[in-house]
């Protein structure tokens, strides 16, 4: 079973494509949620017109 810290360690090795820094760092990662082998959380951009949204979504 994944905790909470293991996903928050596996997000600090992703990055936002435009500043080319952590989705951690930049505290861009809310709401992280566990049931069984499935993990969910939402991701908050810089600004809501943000140029990369379409490609942060589609991973």
């Amino acid at each position: 079973m994944v905790n909470r810290e293991a996903v928050i360690e596996a997000l600090r090795h992703v990055q936002e494509p435009e500043l080319g820094q952590e989705l951690i760092t930049l505290n861009m990662v809310r709401d992280i949620v566990m049931e069984g082998d499935a993990v969910r959380f939402t991701v908050v951009l810089t600004t809501p017109v943000c140029p990369v949204k379409a490609d942060i979504k589609a991973r």
